[in-house]
């Protein structure tokens, strides 16, 4: 059947043909109802006509459609018209694989790529219980952006199976043909059962391909092919490509095993190692991110500094309504409300998170007022240092707190609050509410709007120009409320997990909402820094661009697309994406901060600070604002100043990232006994790494070496891939009576984990110059020198990479050299006292004085 340009199926008109084969014909169709263009399967005329076929047929495709990833296609509609049965479905602009590998084989990086895009859909589908089984290079789409899809889920249930009972593979048989049969697994093959662990081997079989150029089990016949496969090993993928590694051919060699129970137990672990393998061979272009916006501080030897970069959360409210402040700050003299944590009378998980983001919704909403300021919910984990609510809203500048109640059951919420005066604990407004778990979003517009009368504001207006799209169904508000709360918690990964996995399922009902897809950006990059997989944050820009696309007026998607970029080392398309968001909102304080982190990274100092001094004017009563700003002014090396804002965070958000980042810069000025407190009130509040680096700093710089070595073996169980810790642990060993021989193992560390670091982000020269330093420890000066030079190059004014080179030609003999590099460190902002107490650079003290 050849279907003419102009003729209707449906609501689709065709455009032109795009190809055929086993299962129908696609074309080009335009949906005028949406106004896109689309894919449209046109099933062929024996799969039509049968009953049992379509019925099975669009089971399928509707499980299919229910995934939502962006390595799969998307399945928009699927129907019956006029004898004819159709599929509608995302179009890609591209090449399937088969066509990219008619030329040659791929580069390993270019196959691993794919492979591990495969990986990654594959691994949700299967998750949903769905499996694939036509896997083939003609059902993998890589599109003219790069983006790889996965083509036909479903379809292949269609296909009559290959059994023993047949000689040869009818090639009349839809989607029996050839190539099909080629990446068959064996108990396909066989005609026997067969699950997830059968696209594993497809897989494996495409992957070979891909990297030899023909494919493992090819015979004469189709049916000497199946035999092939269910009797033969294949040769070594290296008979044909002497460059596939040891490590992606035991992948392949797992993948094509016969017996399933040998493949991956889950094809999410299959994903992980062939992330490892490509992110080990190919030096990746995004950088290492934390979506928390932890930074390592950069000019230190070990002194341990983190910060957490004020990120947007996107805040449904009656009818998917998102978060927007007022053009200005409140005015002087405004009510400065802190929303403390709801309490939560459920006492489960997913009740507490239901209570945050309850509270975060009331924040933001409140925050949408311009006749007042209001100090954001946050982590209901801080309000359990403080015994008394008003104690939390005082200490955070505030003079009225806002907290609750939270019970939910049995279909309904209740919520009741209270507004307090700070000043004299009087209650200045409360009331009580009663609504079915369906309509949470209205209830949270009305008790904001009770706050706001009580305090003779006006109400908030009930919608916003450009808001995304409502939630598909109302059942749905529950869910994204605790994905609120969830999100609250952006180091602890269970949540973040839990938060990934609702998205998910949010997303399958409401895949074009510019919130949702905004959110699942976030909740990718929080995942990303807590496993430092870049694939993460390959897979969050494109929910973020997505975002974008779908709603263009929103100023907080263009901030969550300015944040994933900046993780992305893509820094000038940061910068228009927050200056996008400054055109839509001049004021909006989250492009301020974002914008001020940019040219932070792109050293432009001067317009960093004035924009992280606009943030704070903007928002005087957010701690994170100032351990920004704070953090900025370290990495200045002005460390009173530093100092000064961090004394500030910690007064307005006693959090161990507080203690942590004080201590270090009381280490940059040469406070030691204040250091020392600091790091451990900030470990008596949590026990963490920065912490412990911190602390194992102050006994190192002492004298007190093996105090140092146990502070520092304590920073590397907490966190096994900061080469800082294993750095400063090897210090510590290498000047603690009998223990220098033990130093070998943390340099080692510190090489390795420098060099996970620079797969994701290849001009991190803070990693360069630990790797250089490290090196030259271990006696290895040419490699030392290399990687000294590669981190000067990157950046010739950083504290860590001018210190890196005194300590590698020190090392070399090179004792002048050494000294002038060293005394440009000290220029640069690198501590004197630092350099003055380092053991190692002893020889050279009368030098540098």
């Amino acid at each position: 059947m050849n279907l003419s340009p102009g003729v209707r199926v449906g609501s689709y008109e065709i455009v032109a043909p795009l190809g055929a084969g086993g299962m129908g014909e696609v074309y080009r169709a335009r949906d005028e109802r949406l106004a896109r263009d689309i894919a449209l399967k046109i099933l062929s005329g024996d799969l039509s006509e049968s009953s049992d076929h379509l019925y099975r047929f669009e089971q399928e495709a509707r499980a299919a459609s229910a995934l939502n990833h962006p390595n799969i296609i998307t399945i928009y509609d699927i129907g019956r018209i006029d004898g004819l049965a159709y599929i509608a479905m995302e179009l890609i602009e591209g090449r399937d694989v088969r066509s990219i590998l008619a030329a040659a084989p791929l580069p390993l990086k270019q196959a691993l790529r794919i492979a591990v895009k495969v990986a990654d859909g594959l691994a949700v589908a299967h998750e949903r219980g769905i499996v694939h089984r036509d896997l083939k290079p003609e059902n993998l789409m890589v599109s003219r952006d790069g983006y790889v899809k996965i083509l036909d889920f479903g379809l292949a249930k269609l296909v009559r199976p290959f059994t023993d009972k047949d000689s040869t593979m009818p090639h009349t048989t839809p989607g029996a043909v050839f190539g099909t049969v080629g990446y068959m697994s064996p108990e396909q093959a066989a005609g026997r059962e067969i699950d997830f662990r059968s696209d594993q081997f497809a897989l494996g079989v495409i992957l070979y391909e891909m990297v030899t150029g023909r494919m493992p089990f090819i015979q004469p016949t189709a049916a000497e092919t199946l035999a092939s496969i269910i009797r033969d090993d294949p040769p070594p993928a290296t008979n044909f490509n002497e460059k596939v590694p040891p490590e992606l051919l035991r992948i392949v060699d797992r993948l094509l095993a016969k017996d399933p129970q040998e493949r991956y137990a889950s094809t999410r672990d299959l994903a992980r190692d062939l992330r490892e393998v490509r992110d080990r061979i190919t030096n990746s272009s995004s950088p290492r991110y934390r979506s928390d916006g932890v930074l390592q501080q950069r000019g230190r030897r070990a002194v341990s500094v983190s910060v957490t970069i004020a990120v947007v959360v996107l805040i449904l409210a009656a009818g998917a309504m998102i978060m927007r402040r007022g053009p200005s700050p409140a005015p002087p003299g405004s009510p400065v409300i802190a929303v403390t944590p709801f309490a939560d009378r459920t006492g489960t998980e997913d009740g507490r998170a239901f209570a945050d983001g309850f509270a975060e919704m009331i924040a933001s909403r409140l925050d949408k007022s311009p006749a007042i300021a209001v100090v954001p919910a946050f982590d209901s984990s801080v309000a359990g240092r403080f015994r008394d609510p008003l104690e939390l809203a005082r200490n955070r500048g505030a003079t009225m707190a806002l907290g609750g109640a939270v019970q939910r059951g049995g279909g309904r919420v209740d919520v009741n609050y209270s507004l307090v005066d700070v000043a004299n604990g009087v209650q200045i407004a409360g009331a009580t509410f009663s609504e079915s778990a369906e309509n949470v979003f209205s209830m949270a517009e009305r008790l904001s709007d009770s706050v706001l009368a009580a305090l003779k504001a006006t109400p908030v207006s009930p919608g916003s120009p450009g808001a995304p799209m409502e939630m598909a169904s109302t059942s749905d508000e529950s869910a994204y409320v605790e994905v609120v709360g969830l999100l609250q918690r952006s180091t602890d990964e269970k949540s973040v997990d839990r938060a990934v996995s609702a998205l998910e399922r949010l997303l399958g009902n409401s895949r074009d909402s510019a919130l949702l897809n905004a959110q699942m950006a976030r909740a990718l990059l929080n995942k990303a820094q807590l496993t430092r997989r870049p694939g993460l944050i390959e897979q969050a820009t494109i929910f973020a661009e997505r975002a974008a696309e779908i709603d263009g007026s929103i100023p907080e998607v263009h901030v969550r697309l300015g944040h994933v970029r900046l993780a992305a080392g893509r820094h000038r398309e940061a910068a228009a994406s927050f200056e996008r968001a400054l055109q839509l909102e001049h004021d909006n304080p989250d492009a301020v901060l974002g914008m001020a982190a940019t040219h932070e990274v792109m050293g432009r100092a001067a317009n960093a600070e004035s924009m992280y001094q606009k943030a704070i004017a903007l928002r005087p009563h957010h701690a994170n604002t100032f351990n920004r700003y704070a953090v900025f002014l370290f990495n200045s090396g002005r460390y009173e100043d530093a100092a000064a804002n961090f004394q500030r965070f910690t007064e307005l958000l006693p959090t161990p990232r507080g203690y942590s980042n004080l201590a270090a810069t009381y280490l940059a000025i040469g406070r030691y006994d204040d250091a020392e407190i600091a790091a451990k009130k900030s470990i008596e509040l949590e026990p963490n790494s920065d912490a412990h680096v911190n602390l194992g700093d102050v006994y190192f710089y002492t004298g007190r070496f093996k105090e140092a070595s146990a502070a520092l073996e304590r920073s590397t169980v907490l966190a096994p891939a900061s080469y800082q810790a294993w750095r400063a642990l090897g210090d510590a060993y290498r000047w603690t009576a009998g223990l220098r021989e033990k130093s070998v193992e943390p340099y080692e560390k510190a090489i390795a984990t420098a060099r996970e670091a620079l797969a994701i982000n290849p001009r991190d020269h803070a990693a360069h110059s630990t790797i250089a330093v490290s090196l030259a420890r271990l006696g290895r000066l040419d490699a030392a020198a290399e990687a000294s030079a590669t981190a000067l190059k990157i950046d010739p004014t950083s504290q860590s990479a001018l210190y890196a080179a005194g300590v590698v030609a020190h090392s070399r003999g090179m004792n002048d050299v050494a000294v002038s590099w060293l005394e440009r460190a000290r220029q640069a902002g690198y501590p004197r006292h630092f350099i003055e107490r380092d053991p190692d650079l002893e020889p050279l003290r009368d030098r540098l004085k």
